[in-house]
């Protein structure tokens, strides 16, 4: 069946419901809750990683690219260790993650939707 009517001319492809909204916030949020009580699934490790790699690509300020490798570095040993996190590991993850998402949300649809597409085609 072919589609009939308005053009859509938006892009579908953001990685892991990154918009400016509290729909993507929240599992987040809900991985420094995980990282606290000491364990993280897969995909929470995945969205704080997103988020990450997310600030890197959408700034060029070198004080949020250090929290972003921060929370990298921080969430190395955690996943090689399955998922279980220290105290301290969850102090310093709250930290940075604080920081990376008061830059996320000030930052436009369209470079967010921008950036997934480059890296879209780079992975390709």
């Amino acid at each position: 069946m072919k589609k009939v009517g308005k053009k859509i001319k938006t892009i579908a492809c953001l990685p892991q419901s990154v918009r400016r909204d509290t729909v993507w916030e929240l599992p987040i949020r809900a991985a420094l809750l995980a990282i606290a009580n000491g364990s993280i699934t897969q995909s929470q490790y995945d969205d704080l990683r997103t988020l990450a790699e997310m600030t890197r690509r959408t700034t060029d300020e070198p004080h949020l690219v250090k929290h972003a490798d921060s929370l990298d570095r921080i969430l190395k040993p955690i996943g090689e260790r399955g998922g279980f996190s220290t105290g301290n590991e969850a102090a310093s993850c709250r930290a940075s993650v604080k920081v990376l998402l008061d830059h996320m949300a000030g930052v436009r649809n369209s470079v967010i939707a921008k950036v997934s597409m480059d890296a879209i085609r780079e992975s390709a």
